[in-house]
């Protein structure tokens, strides 16, 4: 079950991988969609309405493409044998646990409650918040570090493998690489909305 949860990479075919990828990817800009949820970065979600599947697809492929482009280049620089199908394989399944986060908004539930707990903002009424709308919050905050957690984990282990990364050094260029594609695709999909 390790292996699945957290090295599928190791354990699966490329094919399987890739097909798993693109299918939950799909599935994945249906749900945000439908949940009026929007990916507006690699580490970055928001509850919005309005939004089209036209437009949840756009943002999954700008997404996905600055993270594959990131992550290819830093692991051309460790390993210059790195293919741009192993990065792109590990960046379409390393991204499927992220799509569980939406199915935290049914019924607009986490939006509600953020919209809530801001009327709320000032120091005055700090202490008068509802548990009805913190709780909500406080479950989907520590759900949301857990499915971080296994999202980066699952990305560094893809990278890892297809670029033969060891050390601190491989570690520093993930992260790096990361940072960039987070920043960058936050930019790009302000431009494009």
């Amino acid at each position: 079950m390790k292996t699945l949860l957290f090295k599928p990479f190791e354990r699966y075919s490329e094919q399987k991988l890739l097909i798993t990828g693109v299918i939950a990817t799909l599935i994945g800009a249906l749900v945000t969609n439908l949940l009026n949820c929007k990916f507006i970065g690699v580490l970055k979600m928001t509850f919005i309405e309005g939004t089209s599947i036209g437009q949840s697809i756009l943002d999954n492929i700008i997404i996905l493409s600055c993270l594959i482009l990131f992550l290819f280049l830093a692991g051309k620089y460790i390993y210059k044998k790195t293919r741009l199908i192993d990065i792109i394989v590990t960046a379409l399944v390393a991204f499927i646990p992220l799509y569980l986060l939406p199915v935290f908004n049914i019924n607009d539930t986490i939006k509600i409650a953020t919209e809530n707990i801001l009327k709320y903002a000032s120091s005055e009424l700090a202490n008068q918040i509802p548990l009805e709308n913190l709780t909500p919050l406080v479950i989907f905050g520590f759900f949301t570090l857990a499915i971080l957690v296994w999202f980066i984990t699952l990305l560094y282990n893809g990278f890892k493998t297809a670029s033969n990364a060891k050390g601190t050094k491989a570690m520093v260029v993930f992260g790096i690489a990361l940072i960039l594609a987070d920043t960058t695709s936050r930019v790009l999909i302000h431009y494009f909305n």
